[in-house]
């Protein structure tokens, strides 16, 4: 169905603009056009797709509302023979211009009719509607550009396409498109976040948890490094018996931890060398080598469920897996960890040592002894629970899971350098407490105030 369009009033005088009777007028003749729609579907043969149809009749109605509506705002009466270019220089009206704009709406198009105006001197060409929109030649209003970008950045290109916007949002766009859009806002996302430090309130010391997933980027595996930082009194909340943290901030990146340190050092506040930062990882040399390097003021332990398996790896070896004999033991030494006893274990392994002639279990044994000495000071469970500290990492391991891998490890899925950090960017910021807000209402702010 095809609604009447509203006259171009604009380009009779400037009065036209604010002429809301003449607006009325026309909307009207569309909402009776609607109405007389609704009514014939309700009484039709098709009641099962009813919403549908009112669905897509609404998106007609207001879409075309909002082309005659701002055709009126984009006319010459509104600017005049002449605006000030960017330039510096003066633009002079040239003629009128139809615009197809892309929106959230149901259906995403609409026709709007605005004045184009050209520079004299730098020769761009300007049509002063659409910059007061924020809208590029591509012809996208920031929200639907927000809502493409957020469906890339949850699903699949082809997903995002197919379900996320066409079926749930009934806009029709292509994959490649979206993946332009998405790696586009990507590269946006990163220069955000390094110029944005992060928010820990007015608490003493703040939480680190470091870790690591792997990706294939440009034909081969490679390692993303990634923080996830909260204070120490960050809200937390319980559900399913599950504890999850209200507020957090994600720093990824693809590289090793000299990149990792890069950028968290950028999104670390100012003040992050004189509060203290417990740092909680699951073991690896480079987490602590990182920490020794960044945080001064530091708190390391390690990860207490990382701690057990290597009991419980080792007790496989010397006594089989998962029998009672392995079970009982592993109880007896986490009994130990908890009590702040590690020096004791790490002598009853060491006596044992010396009575094995197995060279599985020598290893086996001879691996944990090195584990849990390098470890030791970090292994102090009971201290740190008495003192309110975390023992475990669980936010960053899931983290791994549903930052990166539900996105970027999906069958058959690889990537290419530029793509791949573009989606670490907006992962994290999608990720971190209101950040994505943040994220497009500072861009929001700056398209205001060009």
């Amino acid at each position: 169905m095809r609604y009447p369009k509203l006259e171009d009033t604009s380009m009779k005088s400037t009065e036209d603009f604010n002429d809301f009777g003449e607006f009325r007028k026309r909307g009207m003749e569309v909402m009776e056009e609607a109405i007389k729609a609704v009514w014939e579907m309700a009484n039709g043969d098709n009641l099962v797709d009813l919403d549908a149809m009112l669905r897509e009749e609404a998106g007609k109605v207001f879409r075309e509302l909002m082309g005659m509506a701002l055709s009126a705002r984009g006319g010459k009466g509104r600017c005049g023979n002449e605006i000030r270019c960017q330039c510096g220089g003066n633009a002079g009206f040239r003629q009128y211009r139809e615009r197809r704009l892309e929106t959230v709406l149901q259906g995403k198009d609409v026709d709007v009719t605005a004045a184009y105006y050209l520079c004299a001197k730098c020769r761009k060409a300007t049509i002063p509607l659409l910059r007061e929109m924020g809208i590029g030649s591509d012809g996208v209003t920031v929200s639907l550009r927000e809502l493409v970008v957020l469906a890339g950045a949850v699903d699949s290109y082809e997903e995002a396409s197919s379900i996320l916007l066409k079926k749930m949002s009934g806009i029709n766009m292509g994959s490649v498109r979206i993946q332009m859009m998405t790696v586009a806002e990507g590269e946006a996302a990163g220069k955000y976040m390094e110029e944005t430090q992060i928010e820990c309130g007015d608490e003493e010391s703040l939480r680190v948890e470091i870790d690591g997933g792997m990706v294939h980027v440009d034909d081969r595996w490679q390692e993303v490094k990634l923080g996830v930082i909260f204070g120490s009194n960050s809200p937390m909340e319980v559900s399913d018996g599950r504890t999850k943290l209200m507020r957090r901030d994600f720093v990824a990146v693809r590289g090793g931890p000299e990149e990792l340190a890069i950028k968290m050092e950028k999104c670390l506040p100012a003040n992050v060398a004189s509060r203290r930062v417990v740092v909680v990882g699951d073991g690896a040399k480079w987490i602590w080598n990182f920490a020794e390097e960044q945080f001064p003021n530091r708190v390391e332990i390690l990860d207490y469920y990382h701690a057990a398996e290597h009991l419980n790896i080792c007790a496989s070896v010397l006594f089989g897996e998962g029998c009672e004999k392995a079970k009982a033991w592993v109880d007896e030494q986490e009994e130990l960890l908890m009590a702040d006893n590690v020096q004791e274990i790490i002598a009853t392994l060491e006596a044992l040592f010396k009575t094995l002639r197995a060279s599985a279990k020598r290893k086996a044994v001879g691996s944990l002894i090195g584990y849990l000495k390098n470890n030791s000071r970090r292994m102090r469970y009971k201290t740190f629970i008495n003192s309110g500290l975390p023992i475990g990492s669980g936010a960053v391991e899931s983290a791994v899971k549903h930052l990166v891998q539900q996105r970027m490890k999906g069958p058959g899925m690889r990537w290419h350098s530029k793509g791949a950090d573009s989606m670490l960017n907006l992962r994290c910021i999608f990720r971190s407490t209101g950040k994505w807000s943040d994220f497009w209402n500072c861009k929001k702010n700056a398209l205001k105030a060009a």
